[in-house]
């Protein structure tokens, strides 16, 4: 049931994961699950590793992947989504819902069973971060593999705070707290790119940067198509999502008919000099290693962290054994 094998798309949320999903959505040779997948963060490694039971863990599947999709708007009279689920359960018969090299394949196959007269080379699917467990997912899917989403982390970081408002308030989160998200998983998914290429080889772990793709969009999908042994296709010019145009994700309610690059190097304009000078503190090795360019002058960037050191340390790390 693993055949045919797994492309993972992976990188930090807001760092064009979406967008390259939409652009293999029309591709031929490809069943692309439309948004992302959610097993890797909303039931891996918690859920499924609790020792919970056979029915519990179907349960959080359900809440986690089948109740969840059916809420999207953009796939209300596209996805038959009881079929998806009947599809992915008769796909599990016989397995436990704890493993993983069960699951995921279950999960796609079942959803490229929707359109069974097609003949997939591969299922795509997409996840934010999962390049933390790419050597583990390497393990349950020997014939996997990843493209690993790089951006300038500075205008990664402008696009999750453009969403502070609509999005992540309403998960508690604050533009301290979303920076301490940045400066930690985001820089421990860009430092896992080399480490996963190297064990796993260039021929399963591709390392894209996003620049490059919005900038050249045509070659770099070309080269893209090379690397998988599929035919390059026009429609991977246009993003779609089941064969629909898309406009992409904007939290600034901003519709693009195509790849778009103008949010490129715009975090001059949408953070401050404080937070850029926080990132580039901490992202120094990798904006090198990737060919994004330092701006904050020395004061800049001592003072930044200094205020962002005070910021965190009372609220996550301090303990007062002065106190009476």
């Amino acid at each position: 049931m693993i055949e045919p094998p797994i492309l993972f798309l992976c990188g930090h949320r807001k760092g064009g994961t979406t967008m390259l999903n939409n652009l293999f959505d029309g591709h031929s040779q490809l069943s692309v699950y439309p948004v992302d997948i959610n097993l890797l963060y909303g039931y891996f490694p918690k859920f499924n590793q609790s020792g919970a039971s056979e029915q519990d863990l179907l349960k959080r599947i359900q809440a986690v992947v089948f109740k969840d999709i059916a809420k999207l708007p953009q796939l209300a009279g596209i996805v038959d989504f009881k079929k998806l689920e009947a599809n992915f359960l008769t796909n599990m018969e016989g397995c436990s819902f704890s493993d993983m090299s069960a699951v995921l394949p279950a999960l796609l196959n079942g959803y490229a069973d929707l359109n069974a007269s097609t003949e997939h080379q591969y299922l795509v699917a997409k996840e934010t971060s999962i390049e933390l467990y790419a050597k583990e997912i390497a393990g349950w899917l020997p014939n996997c593999r990843f493209i690993h989403l790089i951006r300038d982390p500075r205008d990664n970081f402008a696009a999750i705070k453009a969403g502070i408002t609509k999005k992540y308030a309403s998960y508690g989160d604050s533009e301290i707290s979303l920076m301490f998200s940045v400066i930690v998983r985001n820089l421990w998914g860009i430092k896992m790119a080399r480490v996963n290429q190297k064990l796993l080889g260039n021929e399963r772990y591709r390392i894209l940067r996003f620049e490059d793709l919005v900038a050249a969009p045509e070659s770099t999908m070309r080269e893209i198509s090379t690397w998988l042994g599929i035919a390059y296709e026009e429609s991977m010019l246009q993003p779609s999502i089941c064969g629909r145009p898309t406009g992409g994700n904007s939290f600034e309610n901003k519709t693009f008919s195509g790849i778009s690059s103008e949010h490129v190097g715009k975090w001059k304009e949408r953070i401050s000099d404080e937070e850029a000078a926080m990132i580039e503190f901490a992202f120094s090795d990798e904006m090198a290693a990737y060919g994004y360019a330092a701006e904050s002058d020395a004061n800049v960037v001592a003072d930044s962290v200094s205020a962002f050191y005070k910021s965190i340390n009372y609220k996550y790390f301090y303990f007062d054994r002065f106190g009476e």
